[in-house]
């Protein structure tokens, strides 16, 4: 889908798909976090989270610009 676009209606369509694909991941980490059943992966997950959250809170700044 993204090599049919160029220019501005790229970065709001790749922008989109960013956005969506970091809220996603947010979600999973965060039912990880709370749900499961494995020490290990709790402990990556927690340690991930700020990371993901963080990267998110960037890609909707640059979101907003496009999408405005």
């Amino acid at each position: 889908d993204l090599a049919a676009r160029s220019g501005a209606d790229f970065d709001k369509e790749y922008t989109s798909m960013l956005k969506s694909a970091h809220e996603k991941t947010i979600k999973k980490l965060q039912d990880e976090i709370s749900e499961g059943r494995n020490g290990d992966v709790k402990a990556w997950a927690s340690a991930t989270l700020p990371v993901i959250q963080h990267h998110a809170d960037m890609i909707s700044q640059v979101y907003d610009k496009f999408h405005k």
